[in-house]
């Protein structure tokens, strides 16, 4: 009868130990170290790339954990953990620090960025969109000959290149102003394209490229996204007094070892250092959502806004960025 009192006296439900979410949460927090450090060694593997993609959530991760830490009174480990954090955070203090704006009254030129999502349904919200937008330059990704022909951006577009295909990879610009040049390039054995073209910004060629690699899944996908990078960076590096603007899904985040070593060998720079740095693709599940969509400038150019806009049925939002010259 004993046995009987006693199981029924215990309660139903009973609340983990503190002893045991405190294993939970080191062993959490271990994980948020260790893995932007392999991160670190993408060069030796593209698995450990991609383990560098996530370092603000392993960021909000060791900030909970110390927070956590300091609630159940021990402050050693939940300052230890701050610091971490903080460390982690140290690369990213560009995109966060005031940074020196265009004068809002010079003329600027509006460009925007977009993967549409060949899947993606909702053509014509995207194209009423990109026509209130009354941008500039847009360089659209994922475009395949649906999309082309429900876009009608030529009354407001005339000017455009168009290379449409169904694997993901279409691209498409369209521009008010007429080309100066304009090619369809293919960089790497896998021919995925990339559009340059350049236009005549007040009085000045300006010179664009349009990129959209493949995502690095697999080290064939990751040698030939590197090798596109590698490929771009140094055709840009190759003009390095012209105004020049790189653009697209890169398929990379800031925190890949990839990033830094593609702004030092073009000499670009990200038009979002002052922004924040916002998510760009898988924006409505944020333990996955990272940045990788990018618009890069030249040191001739200045940034007088940037933001992004709706999915409007995509996995990436659109990058708006108006520039003006130096």
């Amino acid at each position: 009868m004993s046995f009987f009192y006693r199981l029924r006296s215990r309660p139903f439900f009973q609340l983990p130990s503190r002893h045991f979410l405190s294993g939970l949460v080191e062993t959490a927090a271990a994980l948020a170290i260790a893995l932007p450090l392999l991160g670190l060694l993408g060069g030796i593997w593209w698995g450990f790339d991609l383990l560098a993609h996530f370092r603000v959530q392993y960021i909000v991760g060791l900030i909970a954990a110390g927070a956590y830490f300091l609630i159940v009174r021990r402050p050693r480990r939940g300052f230890l953990y701050f610091g971490i954090a903080a460390g982690l955070s140290l690369p990213l203090a560009p995109y966060f620090l005031p940074q020196k704006l265009a004068n809002p009254k010079d003329p600027a030129l509006k460009v925007i960025s977009y993967n549409v999502n060949t899947a993606n349904p909702h053509h014509t919200l995207v194209r009423d969109w990109l026509v209130a937008q009354n941008a500039d330059v847009i360089f659209l990704m994922e475009v395949n000959e649906d999309w082309l022909a429900d876009l009608h951006l030529s009354t407001t577009h005339p000017h455009a290149i168009e290379s449409p295909r169904e694997d993901n990879f279409g691209v498409a610009v369209y521009s008010k102003m007429p080309f100066v040049t304009q090619e369809v390039l293919y960089l790497t054995p896998s021919e995925i394209p990339c559009v340059e073209f350049s236009l005549l910004f007040r009085d000045t060629v300006l010179k664009f490229l349009g990129i959209h690699p493949l995502p690095p899944i697999g080290p064939a996908n990751s040698l030939d996204r590197n090798t596109q990078l590698d490929a771009v960076a140094r055709r840009v590096a190759e003009q390095p007094t012209a105004l020049q603007v790189t653009m697209g899904d890169f398929n990379l985040t800031p925190y890949s070892r990839i990033f830094p070593r593609f702004l030092q060998r073009s000499g670009l720079s990200d038009s979002a250092h002052g922004f924040g740095l916002p998510f760009t693709w898988m924006t409505a599940n944020p333990l996955i959502a990272i940045p990788i969509d990018h618009v890069l400038i030249s040191p001739g150019l200045k940034v007088r806004k940037r933001s992004l806009g709706p999915r409007l049925g995509s996995d990436h939002c659109p990058v708006i960025v108006e520039l003006t010259r130096n």
